[in-house]
């Protein structure tokens, strides 16, 4: 169905974000939405994979970077009763934009993640939110 689909693109930004080498593949791949899913499943196993390898244990908080979205996506999903993959990827938006406001990115990396996310994922920064 296609709330899964779009459920999944949320946690599939999650990663593109956290990896480069995937955001640049994702990025210069003609593909969008479930057919991105289904091309890059095999990649997005292989990130998250490489994190928990790093700290199977979660001893050294590297493994943290793969709650990215989560915190605030689980206020989305509860208060707003959304999907948890929707929620997510709200959630990455709302770092992004938080990212840009403290000053870690541009507001030319901010605009060029939010393109990304509503391009490839059909994934707006949602101001109900």
């Amino acid at each position: 169905p296609q709330e899964l689909i779009d459920s999944a693109c949320g946690e599939f930004l999650k990663y593109c974000l956290i990896d480069k080498k995937l955001y640049s593949v994702v990025q210069g791949s003609k593909l969008k939405n479930k057919h991105l899913l289904w091309a890059f499943l095999n990649s997005m196993i292989k990130v998250k994979y490489k994190f928990v390898n790093k700290d199977y244990f979660e001893q050294k908080k590297i493994r943290q970077i793969l709650n990215l979205g989560h915190t605030l996506g689980h206020l989305f999903e509860v208060h707003f009763k959304i999907p948890h993959g929707e929620a997510v990827g709200q959630g990455c938006l709302f770092a992004v934009s938080l990212s840009r406001q403290i000053n870690l990115i541009n507001a030319k990396t901010e605009a060029q993640i939010k393109a990304f996310a509503d391009n490839k994922f059909a994934i707006k920064a949602n101001a109900k939110y």
